[in-house]
């Protein structure tokens, strides 16, 4: 029996608060040179992001989708931050 993935604690960062806190087993992420997958172990990492849109997959399998203007991914200790100016679920990017 294959055991279920971990999870860590994933944030989504505006200028004016925390947008998003969710468990996570994976999060998608538009780099700058390319897109990058976060698991749970992860080395630490301050990553540059580029535009586009932040895939977060649950503990239970579900996929949110949030879309971003661009700023940074921050890896540490158990968890993971996506720093940016805007962020919104779905969509096209607006001021949070």
């Amino acid at each position: 029996m294959a055991s279920s993935p971990r999870a860590f604690d994933f944030q989504m960062l505006t200028p004016q608060g925390v947008a998003a806190r969710i468990a996570a087993v994976l999060v998608d992420v538009p780099a700058a040179e390319g897109r990058l997958s976060v698991q749970a172990g992860h080395q630490t990492a301050a990553v540059l992001l580029r535009a586009g849109p932040v895939v977060i997959v649950a503990p239970d399998g579900e996929r949110e989708t949030w879309r971003i203007e661009g700023g940074f991914l921050m890896v540490a200790a158990g968890r993971s931050a996506v720093l940016t100016r805007r962020a919104e679920r779905g969509g096209t990017p607006h001021a949070s």
